[in-house]
């Protein structure tokens, strides 16, 4: 029977072991940092567009570049009604985290957007596989509150997954009069045999709530392969900032990193007492 103990760790052997699961660490770690958005940041523009991301939809227009929203951002784009970009994911992930920060309008009713988010493309076409948007659900035209809806293709359509949890900002004369600023995040998972993603969110500057185990997907994809911020409705906006796109390592393939460091490293420190 092989029993472990501390008295067979010799120096070497120490070394070797910090080294094994330093690497392993590390290598999760670049899993997890790896940017897939290009110019998330929306700094760089050529002709009128965000680099990196292109025109999404018949007839859609050109976004605008306006003053960044988060410290140290040079520039956002701003999404107003006809507008519609995206930017497709190369070899997407089955599991990732899309972060962004935003602000959006106002909205007077359960049918007038004023948000639009979509991640994945079913087939690369329009269809997106998680498709966002934000309303008016409180009944009052007038109410500066926002629901964060998503579409559930399964029949339910649009149903509320945050109810009256935002507030909205007021974008004149070039610049917003009133700034309500949001960091949304979510995290998807399309590995597992039943798909689901849950959502962080919270103003800037304030503790983040979480929304965990959700499945209500519009089409059935197996990676994130592209990211959308399509048309609200009239007269309606939003401005996002600071995304960013990182793929997250499954379960599995790190239980099986971690499965295989731990069996080289009893070998090795059998041959060594041997």
């Amino acid at each position: 029977m092989f029993s472990f103990t501390s008295n067979f760790l010799t120096a070497p052997t120490k070394k070797i072991l910090l080294s094994t699961f330093g690497s392993l660490f590390l290598l999760s770690a670049s899993h997890l940092s790896a940017q897939l958005i290009e110019n998330g940041s929306f700094d760089d523009w050529e002709d009128g567009m965000p680099v990196g991301w292109s025109l999404f939809g018949s007839g859609a227009t050109e976004p605008t570049q306006i003053d960044g929203l988060v410290l140290g951002s040079t520039s956002a784009v701003l999404i107003e009604n006809g507008d519609s970009i995206r930017q497709m994911i190369v070899d997407g992930p089955a599991v990732a985290k899309l972060s962004l920060t935003f602000a959006a309008s106002s909205s007077t009713s359960a049918s007038n957007r004023a948000f639009n988010l979509g991640i994945g493309s079913f087939e690369g076409g329009s269809t997106p596989s998680i498709n966002f948007r934000m309303v008016n659900t409180t009944g009052e035209w007038d109410s500066n509150l926002l629901s964060l809806q998503a579409y559930d293709g399964s029949g339910a359509g649009w149903v509320n997954v945050v109810e009256n949890a935002f507030e909205g900002s007021v974008y004149e004369g070039g610049t917003f009069t009133t700034e309500n600023l949001y960091n949304l995040s979510v995290e998807v998972d399309f590995a597992s045999e039943t798909p689901s993603y849950s959502i962080s969110y919270g103003m800037v500057g304030d503790e983040e709530t979480t929304v965990s185990n959700i499945t209500y997907f519009q089409s059935e994809i197996d990676s994130l392969n592209a990211v959308s911020l399509t048309s609200p409705s009239a007269d309606s906006y939003f401005a996002v900032d600071n995304m960013s796109l990182e793929s997250i390592p499954e379960p599995n393939s790190t239980s099986l990193l971690l499965l295989g460091s731990v069996i080289s490293f009893v070998v090795l420190v059998r041959r060594r007492r041997k």
